[in-house]
């Protein structure tokens, strides 16, 4: 169980090295709000301020005739590395439009130089709740400004923005050779899982496909991610905004923790099915936590739960097979 004291080590160290306001300091920081000069609306939208919260407003619509919403352009001061958003948001009976995206939306769109624009979504959600958002997206190369946009794409509903605050922000001096450390320590770590795993194994090259596949697609940076799926989608003529449904990415992380959890049950007979739950599960926090580190990723707790639901599914067809066969 040695693998398990440097996994949840490395872990640990990710979780307070990834802390946005450890790792990077702050070069530049703005508060937009509905009330600035600067700011730019769509389509006509129903802002009004909140009384009991100094600096909130709320963003309604009554239907989803039209993409209503307001942003702001900031200029990249020279040194900026990335862009981090911090806000608490609370949407109330938002109902989505025809399309997956039309939803309650706040979204980073950079502008490099040859004028090329990308938007990343920061908060995107539809029904009702509320969320403390604060994201780092790393700055384009050539990036020269980055707009802020707020919106109810095609969703009726309201939307009220608590704090909203942007900065340009740069790695803290010397913490890249401390990120160079936690991957060393999550090396260490995902070797010593792989020799528990494949420790006594005849067919050891079915684990590895599992532990592989599931590890390449973890570490990939976000952008490589973006044009590895658009491509594949291509292929068979879908439209390249399939990459960005919300259930590809359920229908992904299910499937492929449920082969990792096939390959690695029938690989190892003595251990039982509990051990091997727990195995993967181990898997499943640390694939998503070790997502911090890369470039464009982010840990989502709800793919942990996605991933959970995979290993489950995938030990029950196992131990199904296991049954029949006695």
């Amino acid at each position: 169980m040695n693998h398990w004291f440097r996994l949840l080590l490395a872990l640990v160290l990710t979780l307070l090295v990834t802390q946005n306001g450890v790792r990077y300091e702050t070069l530049g920081q703005f508060s937009p709000s509905p009330w600035t000069a600067d700011v730019r609306l769509h389509s006509q939208p129903s802002l009004s301020a909140l009384n009991s919260a100094p600096g909130a407003w709320r963003l309604a619509a009554a239907d989803q005739k039209a993409h209503r919403g307001l942003s702001w352009v900031f200029a990249v001061p020279p040194g900026a590395q990335a862009v981090r958003v911090q806000a608490r948001v609370d949407i109330a009976d938002v109902i989505r439009g025809e399309k997956y995206w039309e939803r309650a939306s706040v979204a980073l769109r950079q502008v490099t130089a040859q004028n090329k624009p990308r938007e990343r979504s920061v908060f995107g959600e539809t029904g009702t709740l509320a969320r403390q958002v604060d994201e780092v997206h790393p700055l384009l190369p050539g990036a020269e400004s980055v707009q802020l946009l707020v919106r109810l794409l095609r969703a009726s509903g309201r939307m009220e923005v608590h704090g909203l605050q942007l900065s340009f922000v740069a790695e803290r001096s010397g913490m890249g050779w401390v990120v160079v450390g936690v991957w060393l320590v999550w090396v260490w770590g995902f070797a010593g899982l792989g020799w528990a795993w494949l420790h006594g194994v005849q067919n050891r090259w079915l684990p590895v496909v599992g532990a592989a596949l599931v590890l390449s697609a973890v570490t990939l940076p976000g952008a490589g991610r973006d044009a590895l799926a658009q491509w594949l989608v291509a292929g068979p003529g879908f439209s390249p905004a399939l990459v960005f449904h919300p259930m590809v990415n359920v229908v992904v992380h299910g499937l492929m923790f449920g082969l990792a959890a096939v390959l690695l049950a029938l690989n190892r007979p003595d251990w039982s099915l509990p051990r091997c739950l727990a195995e993967l599960a181990l898997l499943a926090a640390c694939s998503e936590v070790v997502q911090q580190l890369v470039p464009g990723r982010s840990a989502e707790w709800f793919d942990i739960r996605v991933d959970l639901a995979g290993v489950a599914l995938g030990l029950l067809l196992v131990w199904a097979w296991r049954k029949q066969r006695r």
